[in-house]
């Protein structure tokens, strides 16, 4: 989904936007949820989002859950920007027996089941 820059968007509540799907299964190449403004475009705009919460539903390994593609008009403060909003990526974890297919793919990514890091430094490994 695209947010065209210029767009003031305010939720209600919290409003919620998320991606689920094979679309955002794959690590390897990753692909935006939602994406704010035009890629590589970089269009100034007083680009707004207020009170919105951005996130993914079950497995999304390849989601980027929000690519920002604005910039600040010269001469306007805060004029491209996202105020009491979030962004939540859901992790899933499986405990359990590892396949020789899960177990081949984990020694092709350096022999590690670490996907993710959250920003209270806790490693989500197995």
């Amino acid at each position: 989904m695209t947010i065209p820059a210029g767009t003031r968007l305010v939720g209600e509540a919290w409003s919620v936007l998320a991606g689920k799907g094979p679309a955002f299964q794959d690590q390897q190449h990753p692909r935006p949820v939602i994406r704010v403004g035009e890629k590589g475009g970089h269009i100034p705009g007083p680009t707004e989002i207020t009170d919105v919460v951005f996130t993914t539903v079950g497995p999304a390994a390849g989601a980027i859950v929000v690519e920002w593609n604005v910039r600040q008009p010269n001469g306007m403060q805060a004029g491209a920007g996202m105020w009491d909003s979030h962004i939540r990526q859901v992790v899933v974890i499986q405990l359990g027996v590892i396949n020789q297919t899960q177990q081949h793919s984990i020694n092709r990514l350096g022999g590690s089941m670490c996907y993710s890091v959250d920003y209270a430094s806790q490693s989500h490994c197995l």
